[in-house]
Parts: C-alpha cells; structure tokens; sequence
C-alpha cells in the first residue's frame, strides 16, 4: 500500500483548493454559500484517502475470497486430478498469476482428460 504518499502534501494541498474553488466558480451567484458548505483541503484529502483506503480493503477481501474459493473447488477434486491441475498452473499455465484466473481455470478444468475444456455446453450455453 502506497500509505508513505497518502496525507496533505504541498502538491495535494493545491490540488484540492483548485477543485474547491473550481465548484465555487461554477456558481458565482452562490459563491459564498457553496463556501460555507465546502469542507477544508486537509478534510477533502482526509475524506478521499479513507475512500482509497476502504477500496483498498474492499479489494484485498474480495481477492482473498477468490484464493479461499479456488482452494475449496481444489480440495474438492481428487488428488490425481489435483496434481495434474497444479502441474498444469504451476508449469504450463502462462497467463497471469491471479486469483480471478486460478478460479476460472478451475471452473473449466474436465477431470475426464485432466486438461481444460472450454467449450460452452460445460455451463449450459448455446453457441
């Protein structure tokens, strides 16, 4: 997590009087009441890194469910077809490395010939 960057810095704190302003002048004629309602550029930047912060987290968990997921269909296959899928991941497999991946080869794994099958009768779909 890039935390060390995160906090009013010189540049952030330009940036946010610029957008602040920047609503301000969208409506001159309510200049000063759009002002009284803004909140300060040290509140701005503190409301967007808790934002940032809880996407942060969001994605992490969601992720991590992945992982938790993909494990579990693998637990539930035999060991025979285990070890070929793993064979399969860990030396053939060239495409990225994620979870979301890892799930979905799972979800197209055939144990009939141990190798992938993703032809779209599998999940019931026409062509």
């Amino acid at each position: 997590m890039r935390a060390k960057t995160w906090g009013p810095t010189p540049h952030r704190l330009s940036a946010a009087r610029r957008a602040l302003k920047r609503q301000r002048d969208k409506l001159p004629l309510f200049a000063a009441e759009i002002s009284a309602g803004q909140p300060t550029a040290e509140e701005r930047i503190r409301y967007y890194d808790e934002l940032n912060l809880k996407r942060i987290k969001e994605d992490r968990n969601r992720v991590a469910g992945q992982w938790i997921r993909g494990r579990m269909m693998l637990s539930k296959m035999s060991q025979v077809n285990q070890e070929a899928f793993l064979e399969y991941w860990n030396h053939h497999w060239i495409g990225p490395r994620t979870a979301l991946y890892f799930v979905d080869l799972l979800d197209h794994w055939n144990p009939a010939n141990q190798s992938l099958d993703w032809t779209t009768e599998k999940r019931g779909q026409s062509a």
